[in-house]
């Protein structure tokens, strides 16, 4: 089973798998996206350690910011919901302190409304979430600033009115919230013309831009269980280091871990 067969048995709103440098949607649903400067396509993604997979690489610094939206979002409500992503930012994310709040993924109106504004932000080596226009999960720790190497898959979902960010399947930040999510402006990485910011719309390089790597961009309108967010980071390359192997059965062998001991191939 391919990572886009675990994703599209649950039914996504919308799937962008970002493999080839663009949003095209995958769950059958025709949520297409646009790309704006150039994302480029990356023969390396999440998943390759086992199976073909890519993802597209975001550079803030180019004249034209490169990101991928749409008018529209499938996702809206005060309902269940998870939004789910792969990322892996590049080193200069943390060595450049004038890079707070860069945008992972965001639903916004544009003209920086916030009534309905949902986004996860990645704030040095901490996520932010926003949802209705607040910070509801202001500013939750991560070891991200330590696997500029690895991936990282990070989720949103809201149950009820809990909602819980986690990565790579644990939970590093939660909090309740019933905000709504309005259909708006949808983007990965960040519209430059949208920032959350404006006062600092002139320095595009230094501000809310992402640099580096993401994939598999997907909406839900359900709540997806612990397990199938396993099933997810499971599937994935979440180890440093982590690009190839082969499978036997259900051994795996490759640059894994045997009874705590690495294993990098036969001798």
């Amino acid at each position: 089973m391919s990572y886009a067969d675990i994703v599209l048995d649950d039914s996504p709103l919308l799937y962008w798998p970002m493999t080839s440098g663009t949003a095209v949607d995958s769950s059958g649903n025709g949520y297409h996206g646009t790309s704006v400067g150039s994302p480029q396509a990356e023969s390396a993604g999440p998943a390759t350690c086992h199976h073909a997979d890519g993802s597209t690489s975001f550079d803030a610094d180019e004249a034209t910011p490169p990101y991928l939206y749409r008018s529209t979002s499938p996702l809206s409500g005060t309902g269940d919901f998870t939004a789910e992503i792969w990322l892996r930012p590049d080193v200069d994310s943390f060595t450049r302190p004038t890079r707070p709040y860069q945008t992972i993924f965001q639903q916004r109106l544009v003209g920086r409304v916030m009534t309905g504004f949902f986004r996860l932000s990645m704030n040095g080596a901490a996520f932010v979430v926003f949802l209705n226009g607040s910070k509801v999960i202001p500013m939750a720790s991560s070891s991200i600033g330590e696997r500029t190497e690895c991936w990282t898959h990070l989720v949103v979902r809201r149950s009820g009115t809990a909602v819980t960010l986690k990565m790579n399947g644990s939970t590093i930040g939660s909090a309740a919230s019933s905000g709504t999510i309005t259909d708006q402006h949808l983007s990965v990485a960040v519209d430059y013309s949208d920032m959350l910011h404006p006062p600092y719309s002139t320095h595009k390089e230094e501000w809310e831009l992402w640099k580096g790597q993401l994939a598999h961009f997907a909406l839900y309108d359900t709540a997806l269980s612990d397990a199938r967010i396993a099933a997810r980071v499971a599937a994935g390359c979440t180890q440093c280091g982590e690009t190839s192997s082969w499978h036997i059965g259900s051994l795996r062998f490759g640059s894994t871990a045997i009874a705590g001991t690495a294993f990098t191939g036969w001798t």
